[in-house]
């Protein structure tokens, strides 16, 4: 079938045309194959990234809020939530903290007397303040009704759960590695201030109600009814079924995802090496120096030299523990985010690859019974004709050859009036037809809109993608220029110390 011919009921301004079949009590006429929801814009852009729109018009403010939280979160700038690094601090562990904040987290112990960690969560926006406690599987069922509240977006992502469960489970390890304690509070930090920055996230009400602690969280999911937990995976979209004509936006979209993801997975790879390599050097440069200084006390001409070492060591130490310390922070941290972010964004994808292979198959389904019909009324038109040549001959009507073959043979022995039948299976097509012109309106018009909003979606995150990376690399230029400032200063000490030695 020549392609000119086909017409994308998304762009025609046909009303009739979004129809296979406008009057099911028509004759219907051979139609060409149907056109899907395709986005044709900006296909070179999304082949490299996701799309930005610059003529994408500003959302319309809003103007109800359920709350004065949600009035809050609405008003407040987006780096309120999110604040940029900033290069005219020295001291990266000085930036300035979001609005969000979790302030500490605690063992504690339920009613039935099992141990779990509480993080204490507190809210200082503007002249709004809130404290609330949640343990883990609070916040993992908040996203989980994010996730189903909100589908056509990427929910941000939160730590991995196994982590957070061995902690409740070995409840001496929480104090043990603070570290750990740190990134988790970190990460479940940083998704509250996502959500809360987040144009559509952030008018979720139990999202209010879960900052302000006021109401118990089990009561506040019994009061929004079940939540569908999903899963997302990687190879989700290798599964599903392969759409005959996909929309190349969102093909680009997928194998962008997939690629920055394997990107970022094996930055991970390599960064974790080299955090665990300035850990080694640290601890290695811990017992340089403790030997530095005992030597220094068995020597007379060679003390302060020898001093002098062991303290410019004991500087590159702390700057070291500094440098491990923040790059796991401000670039280990965002790289697991972002990889997590990758699973949301492949989830999403696939919620509307499912959508668009529905509208697939009722097309299909379609443009199937419409030629069956096509078949039933031209044997009914042909039976007809026949009669009348036969009436006005005044011979008897000659019954239609029927079909052969066992199942044929069959039918016919069972069906005493085939002519009956066949008006009342053209009867019977012509509405399943009505019925399925309907569903497809209503799952173009769907898939219209979840096309619209996930591509809004992915725009707004392709902008805090870059902004997030921005400050991930400004902070890995900065940190390491305080680490071989630190580290020059105590050795140019040192060489001056050295120098004086009398040979």
């Amino acid at each position: 079938m020549d392609s000119s011919e086909i017409t994308d009921p998304l762009t025609s301004t046909d009303p009739l045309s979004n129809s296979i079949v406008s009057h099911a009590d028509e004759t219907p006429k051979q139609q060409p194959e149907e056109e899907i929801p395709v986005d044709q814009s900006n296909n070179e852009a999304t082949s490299v990234a996701f799309a930005l729109d610059p003529n994408e018009p500003p959302e319309e403010p809003k103007v109800s809020f359920c709350c004065d939280l949600d009035r809050t979160l609405t008003t407040m700038p987006k780096t309120l939530f999110l604040p940029t690094v900033s290069v005219a601090i020295t001291d990266l562990r000085e930036q300035i903290k979001p609005a969000i904040t979790i302030e500490d987290a605690n063992k504690v112990h339920d009613m039935a007397g099992k141990s779990f960690i509480a993080y204490l969560i507190r809210v200082d926006i503007d002249n709004l303040r809130f404290e609330s406690k949640h343990r883990y599987s609070e916040f993992e069922s908040l996203r989980n009704l994010l996730v189903h509240n909100y589908p056509s977006v990427a929910v941000p992502p939160i730590p991995e759960k196994h982590s957070v469960v061995a902690y409740a489970a070995k409840p001496g390890k929480a104090q043990q590695d603070p570290k750990i304690i740190l990134k988790r509070k970190r990460l479940l930090q940083s998704f509250l201030n996502r959500v809360a920055s987040h144009p559509k996230l952030q008018g979720c009400h139990e999202f209010h109600l879960f900052l302000k602690g006021e109401t118990p969280w089990s009561d506040i999911v019994n009061m929004s009814g079940p939540v569908i937990r999903r899963k997302p995976s990687m190879a989700a979209l290798v599964e599903t079924k392969i759409l005959k004509k996909p929309d190349p936006t969102f093909v680009a979209a997928e194998d962008y995802t997939v690629r920055f993801s394997n990107q970022i997975t094996f930055i991970r790879k390599i960064h974790k090496k080299i955090v665990g390599y300035y850990v080694e050097t640290a601890v290695s440069s811990m017992d340089l120096g403790a030997l530095y200084n005992g030597w220094s006390l068995t020597e007379q001409s060679l003390s302060e030299a020898i001093e002098q070492m062991g303290q410019a060591v004991d500087s590159t130490l702390t700057a070291t523990n500094t440098l491990h310390s923040v790059l796991d922070e401000r670039f280990g941290d965002c790289l697991s985010e972002y990889i997590k972010y990758s699973s949301a964004i492949q989830s999403l994808l696939q919620t509307r690859h499912k959508a668009h292979l529905e509208f697939e198959q009722i097309s299909e389904s379609l443009i199937n019974k419409q030629q069956q019909l096509q078949k039933l009324e031209s044997t009914e038109h042909e039976s007809q004709r026949l009669a009348a040549v036969l009436a006005v001959e005044g011979q008897p009507p000659i019954p239609l050859p029927r079909p052969q073959g066992f199942m044929a043979q069959l039918n016919a022995l069972i069906d005493n009036d085939p002519e009956a039948t066949r008006r009342g299976s053209i009867s019977k097509t012509k509405d399943l037809i009505v019925s399925l012109e309907a569903q497809r309106e209503t799952i173009r018009l769907q898939l219209l809109d979840l096309n619209s909003k996930i591509h809004h979606d992915l725009d707004r995150f392709q902008r805090q993608k870059v902004s997030d990376l921005r400050d991930m690399f400004v902070s890995v230029c900065l940190v390491h220029r305080d680490y071989h400032r630190k580290a020059l200063e105590a050795w140019r000490a040192t060489k001056e110390v050295v120098e004086k030695i009398n040979t």
